[in-house]
């Protein structure tokens, strides 16, 4: 008598079932995460625009850049959010292993990157506390804001990362990020860049435009120096920075009164790009 073959048996084993529950699991979560960030900050915009900045604005942010006309996406836009993102963590690398970091307003372009400092042998490294201070050691020292206050004035803004230096008489520039908010005609709006350099070079950037907006992103820094600022003790210097964020559709409302007066208060909530930044991170 011919036996009967044996029947093969296809069905999974309880750990497989396990193992793909879970993933499914996994799956859903991550779907239901994404569409609540979705609903929370509205639709991306996949359409990009072709903003005209200016001959000397395009080559001064873009270095050896010619033209005129950059294409940008619009806000919200997620793609230059991830880039957003990657550029904060380079900052955060980059602070870390800085020996001293100071923020300067602008209204108008930076003319000059430098990748060291030079200063004189009489210069007590002990007064250098505050971004007034640094900025007398700068040969385009005219490009920055002089006000005294502790807001960052100015619609632009720079921030030189210093690193440690082989030269008694000379700061070493580790990077420079600027900021800048370009208002523009064609089409209206308001055309926002974050960039990092070494020296003159461009390394990074992500850049946005908020299409029909005007520029009320301010103040971009705020300084607290050592002592007591807003009925704070402060007792080792920070700036608050804040960047524009790619995922919102328009900029903060300008500030009512005066932004020397904790005018920063406008800024909450309205960014998620939001820095605390040791003026000397290796105290």
């Amino acid at each position: 008598m011919t036996p009967r073959p044996k029947r093969n048996s296809s069905g999974f084993t309880f750990v497989e079932l396990l193992v793909a529950l879970g993933i499914c699991a996994i799956v859903m979560t991550v779907a239901v995460a994404a569409y609540g960030s979705i609903m929370r900050t509205g639709n991306s915009s996949i359409r990009a625009e072709d903003v005209d900045l200016g001959s000397a604005v395009y080559t001064n942010l873009y270095g050896g850049a010619t033209g005129s006309v950059i294409a940008v996406g619009r806000s919200p836009n997620y793609s230059s959010t991830a880039q957003a993102e990657s550029m904060r963590e380079r900052l955060h690398q980059d602070t870390s292993t800085a020996i001293g970091i100071f923020c300067l307003g602008r209204d108008g372009r930076s003319s000059s990157r430098p990748s060291s400092i030079n200063f004189s042998n009489d210069l007590d490294g002990r007064m250098m506390t505050n971004p007034l201070a640094f900025r007398g050691l700068l040969t385009n020292a005219a490009d920055f804001s002089s006000n005294a206050s502790n807001a960052i004035r100015g619609t632009n803004l720079s921030i030189f990362i210093l690193g440690a230096s082989t030269n008694a008489y000379q700061l070493a520039v580790r990077a420079i990020y600027e900021t800048d908010m370009v208002t523009t005609a064609s089409p209206a709006g308001v055309y926002a860049s974050v960039r990092r350099y070494e020296g003159a070079i461009l390394t990074d950037y992500y850049h946005v435009f908020y299409a029909d907006q005007t520029n009320s992103f301010s103040p971009a820094a705020y300084f607290y120096p050592r002592g007591s600022v807003n009925s704070v003790t402060v007792n080792r210097p920070f700036y608050l920075v804040w960047w524009p964020d790619p995922s919102v559709r328009s900029l903060p409302p300008a500030a009512a009164g005066d932004p020397g007066a904790a005018a920063y208060t406008n800024m909450t909530g309205r960014s998620s790009l939001f820095f605390v930044l040791p003026q000397f991170p290796s105290l």
